[in-house]
C-alpha cells in the first residue's frame, strides 16, 4: 500500500538532539603519496565480483566499488584531491558529481523546505559536499535518500544524518551494521530511520516525489526516486548510461536486471530524464534500448550455459550488436561472467570474509587476519581478490601501510590469475612508498608494469624515484 509522508508531519520528527555543524569524521591524508579511493558497492560498490564494491561499488564501495562490491578496481586507483560539481537541472534540483576515484551522480532537491538529498557519496567527499550546499544559501538537510547500500552512495550519511531523516530499503539497515560494511564503523546517525518495501510519496519543495522499491538485481534494496514535476528521475545503480552495468555478488543478481529495468520502465512517464548512478543522463526511448540489451545478452547467457558451456566458453562475440556496451566499469566480457556467475550462485550462501578479518585484525594483528583468510579459502574455496581490495583499501584509510601492502601481496598469491594482478601490484607499491619504503615500492611497480607497460602512474612513480 502507498504510504503518504508530508513535510509537516516529517519536521516533527526529532532525536531529541539540537542541530549543529557536521562534524569533521575523517583527516585529510595531504602530501601522503597514497590516496586509494574505493568503489567497489560501498561501495558497490571494485562495483564485478558484484563495489560493495563498489562500488565489490560500485567501486564498491565501492566500492567499493563499492560499488561497493560493484566497481572495478581499476577506477578505485586514482589518486587525487576529490571533487563535488554540482549542475542545475531545474529550478530548485539539481545533480551533483563527485569524483573520488571514479565519478558517481547523485541529486539534490534544493528549495524553500530545506534539502533532500539523494545519496550521500563517500564520507571523505561529504564535507566538500556540504559546503557546495552551504554555498547555495541552504544548509538544512531534512531529507537523505539511500538508494542503496554501496558506500559510494552511503559513505556520506555520517554527515547529514545527525539532522535528516534517513529513508532507504528495509534490507539496508541491517546490512550496513554488519559484513563488509563492518569497515566503515558506521555511527548511530548513519542508520536508516524510515524503511519502505514498496512504495512511499514524499511532498518536498513543490512536488510530489514518489519512491520505488525495485530490489533484486544491483542488490537487494534498490529505489528510484521520481521528481515528477521536474521530470528526472534518479534510478541509483539500476542505470549505468548506456553501459553494462554491476551489481553486489553477495546480494545482487546481474541476471535479473531486465526484468527490474523492465518494471521502472512501466512506472515511468515518456517525458522524464534518468539520471544514473554512474555515466550519463538517458531518456526512455534510451532506457528501453538498455532494458533490450539486459534482455537479450541474459537470453543468450542463460542459454548457452544451459546448452554445457562453460563461461569461459561463452564469447564476446556471442552477444551480437550488444557487444558494444562495454564501458568504464564493466566489459563485454565481465558481463558474461557476472551473468554466469549470478546464474549459477542462485541459492548458494555468500561467504563473509571481511567482517572476520577486520575482528582478527583487531584482536591480534595484520597475521591474524590473514591466517583467517587462509582458514576461510581453504574452507570455501573461491575467488576473494576483491574482497581484499576492500579490506586493503580500509587498511590505507587508516594508514596501516605495511598492513596494506600484505594484504595486497595476499590478492595476488592467494589469486594469481585475477584479472587486476597488475592493479594490487601497484597497490603494493603505493603502500609501500607511503611507508617510506622505496625500493619494495620500484620492486613493485616495476611488476605493475610488466604487465601493464602503458600505465601512466606506475611510470611516472618510478621516475619521481629514480630521479
Amino acid at each position: 500500500m502507498k504510504q503518504e509522508l508530508r513535510l509537516q508531519t516529517a519536521l516533527r520528527h526529532s532525536r531529541g538532539q539540537s542541530p549543529g555543524t557536521i562534524p569533521q569524521c575523517f583527516r585529510q591524508l595531504g602530501t601522503s603519496p597514497f590516496r586509494v579511493a574505493l568503489d567497489w558497492d560501498q561501495g558497490e560498490r571494485i562495483h564485478p565480483r558484484g563495489f560493495n564494491a563498489m562500488h565489490r561499488m560500485k567501486c564498491a564501495t565501492a566500492v567499493l566499488l563499492l560499488i561497493w562490491r560493484t566497481v572495478s578496481p581499476a577506477e578505485a586507483e586514482l589518486a587525487g584531491e576529490d571533487r563535488v560539481h554540482l549542475t542545475k537541472m531545474t529550478g530548485h534540483l539539481y545533480r551533483i558529481t563527485a569524483v573520488s576515484g571514479f565519478e558517481v551522480n547523485f541529486v539534490a532537491s534544493i528549495g524553500p523546505d530545506g534539502i533532500l538529498l539523494v545519496d550521500t557519496r563517500f564520507k571523505d567527499t561529504a564535507a566538500e559536499l556540504k559546503d557546495k550546499l552551504h554555498a547555495l544559501g541552504q544548509r538544512d538537510v531534512k531529507f537523505v535518500i539511500n538508494t542503496h547500500a554501496h558506500v559510494d552512495h552511503t559513505g556520506g550519511n555520517r554527515f547529514f544524518g545527525q539532522q535528516a531523516v534517513v529513508i532507504s530499503h528495509p534490507a539496508l539497515r541491517g546490512k550496513i551494521q554488519k559484513g563488509r560494511y563492518i569497515l566503515d564503523e558506521n555511527p548511530d546517525q548513519a542508520l536508516l530511520e524510515l524503511t519502505l518495501s514498496d512504495s512511499l510519496n514524499i511532498h518536498f519543495n513543490g512536488e510530489e516525489i514518489p519512491l520505488l522499491a525495485l530490489p533484486g538485481s544491483h542488490d537487494n534494496d534498490d529505489l528510484l526516486v521520481h521528481f515528477t514535476k521536474s521530470k528526472v528521475v534518479y534510478m541509483g545503480d539500476l542505470a549505468y548510461g548506456m553501459h553494462y552495468p554491476t551489481y553486489d555478488t553477495d546480494t545482487g543478481d546481474a541476471a535479473k536486471y531486465a526484468e527490474i529495468v523492465g518494471r521502472a520502465l512501466e512506472f515511468l512517464p515518456d517525458d522524464v530524464l534518468i539520471v544514473s548512478g554512474h555515466g550519463k543522463d538517458c531518456t526512455i526511448p534510451e532506457m528501453r534500448e538498455f532494458q533490450a540489451m539486459l534482455s537479450e545478452t541474459t537470453r543468450i547467457v542463460v542459454e548457452a550455459l544451459e546448452s554445457g558451456r562453460s563461461t569461459e566458453e561463452i564469447e564476446v562475440a556471442s552477444l551480437g550488436k550488444w557487444a558494444n556496451y562495454a564501458g568504464e566499469y564493466q566489459d563485454a566480457a565481465g558481463w558474461i561472467r557476472a551473468l554466469a556467475g549470478s546464474v549459477k550462485k542462485r541459492g548458494k550462501p555468500s561467504v563473509d570474509l571481511i567482517a572476520p578479518m577486520y575482528l582478527a585484525r583487531k584482536a591480534d594483528g595484520i597475521g591474524a587476519a590473514i591466517a583467517r583468510f587462509n582458514s576461510i579459502l581453504n574452507a570455501s574455496p573461491g575467488d576473494y581478490h576483491l574482497d581484499l581490495y576492500i579490506f586493503g583499501k580500509y587498511l590505507v584509510d587508516q594508514e596501516a601501510w605495511n598492513d596494506a601492502a600484505e594484504i595486497f601481496a595476499l590478492a595476488n598469491s592467494a589469486h594469481p590469475d585475477n584479472p587486476y594482478v597488475w592493479l594490487f601490484w601497484f597497490l603494493q607499491a603505493e603502500a609501500h612508498l607511503a611507508a617510506g619504503d622505496s625500493q619494495s615500492a620500484r620492486e613493485k611497480y616495476q611488476r605493475c608494469l610488466e604487465l601493464k607497460p602503458d600505465y601512466a602512474k606506475a611510470k611516472t612513480r618510478l621516475v619521481e624515484l629514480t630521479g
